[in-house]
């Protein structure tokens, strides 16, 4: 790009690339992830489990707290990911909260 700064021209570069996302979009050739622990189903959020959870409509449907870092969250730090409680599981530890759900 050239700039005008103090009548002087100058020719600078800009990174017009899109910020790595924090929450994939796709994933191509990749098996979903999850973490059982005490009956607890932990899983990264992904528009994949979005759309599995709430349907083609998700954007419609999905609550704002998924919403928001999906659309707009930024990966900051390698590794970084948003995890959603997607199942309780029924199980002595987890006594009274086996009707947890999306």
């Amino acid at each position: 790009i050239t700039l005008m700064r103090d009548g002087e021209r100058i020719e600078s570069a800009v990174d017009l690339s899109l910020p790595p996302q924090l929450v994939p979009w796709y994933m191509y050739d990749k098996t979903p992830s999850y973490l059982v622990y005490a009956g607890l189903v932990l899983t990264p959020l992904s528009v994949p489990y979005l759309m599995a959870e709430y349907g083609h409509r998700w954007q419609r449907y999905a609550p704002v707290g998924l919403l928001d870092p999906t659309m707009y969250g930024v990966l900051d730090d390698e590794g970084e990911e948003v995890v959603v409680l997607s199942q309780v599981l029924a199980s002595d530890s987890t006594s009274g909260y086996e009707d947890i759900n999306n």
